[in-house]
C-alpha cells in the first residue's frame, strides 16, 4: 500500500522533478538526477507536520501550505526559481499560493514534534 510522501513522489516525478527522502521524513525536491547540490538549480524540501504540508529552504525558512492548495502545485512552481538552491519563496508566490510563513520557534517545535 503506497504512503502519502510515495503518492506525493509519484506526482512530482509526473511534473518531471526528482525527489528522495532524506531523515525519514523530508522529501528533497529538485530537477537534479541524485542527492543535490546548492550550486546546481534550486532544491527545498516539503513535509507533512500535523495536518499540513510545509516547504521548506535549507536555511531554512518554512511556509505553510493551505489545505486548498497543491504541494505539488507550489513545488513544481518554486523549483525553477532560480539558478541555485534559493534562501527564501519570493513574495509573489507567496501571495500566489497563501503561503504563511512559519516562524523559527514555531519550525524547531514542528520539527522536533513530527
Amino acid at each position: 500500500m503506497p504512503t502519502e510522501n510515495d503518492i506525493i513522489q509519484l506526482a512530482l516525478r509526473g511534473r518531471g522533478l526528482c525527489s528522495y527522502v532524506q531523515k525519514g521524513r523530508q522529501i528533497v525536491v529538485s530537477r537534479q538526477r541524485g542527492p543535490v547540490w546548492p550550486d546546481r538549480g534550486n532544491s527545498f524540501w516539503i513535509a507533512r507536520f500535523g495536518e499540513a504540508w510545509y516547504v521548506v529552504t535549507w536555511t531554512p525558512v518554512a511556509y505553510r501550505v493551505p489545505a486548498e492548495v497543491s504541494v505539488v502545485d507550489v513545488a513544481a512552481a518554486f523549483v525553477d526559481v532560480g539558478d541555485k538552491a534559493q534562501w527564501r519563496i519570493p513574495p509573489e508566490m507567496i501571495e500566489q499560493y497563501r503561503l504563511e510563513e512559519v516562524g523559527r520557534e514555531e519550525f524547531e517545535r514542528l520539527w522536533g514534534g513530527a
